[in-house]
């Protein structure tokens, strides 16, 4: 059964830290959310991470190593209690993704055991 833990990433690194897990096998979900950015006249739009510094990675704790996760380029840690991944609530993500205007999100949260 895959948890979902939460990776502590290096500033601004979110996304070279999702890709170098993603290229390990791991399935991860950085939100990023829409912002307009510049003056009114020439408007940019662009995505920004939802939680800058953090991205969700779901893990099996009995089948895949974990420990690699924290040698990762762009991951700072990921977070642990006694020495074990922290795992997420569900209904806590729940939460997030009801809080959320989803039109504004460049992907969308899929929760369960995936």
């Amino acid at each position: 059964m895959k948890n979902i833990c939460v990776v502590h990433t290096k500033i601004k690194q979110e996304i070279k830290a999702e890709f170098n897990l993603k290229n390990q096998g791991f399935k991860t979900w950085l939100p990023m959310i829409k912002r307009v950015r510049g003056s009114l006249s020439s408007p940019r739009l662009s995505y920004e991470p939802l939680f800058p510094t953090y991205l969700f990675v779901y893990i099996d704790l009995m089948k895949e190593n974990w420990f690699k996760i924290n040698n990762t380029y762009g991951v700072k840690y990921l977070i642990t209690f006694d020495g074990k991944p922290s795992l997420m609530n569900n209904r806590v993500l729940e939460e997030i993704k009801s809080s959320i205007d989803e039109s504004q999100m460049k992907y969308k949260l899929s929760i369960g055991n995936k």
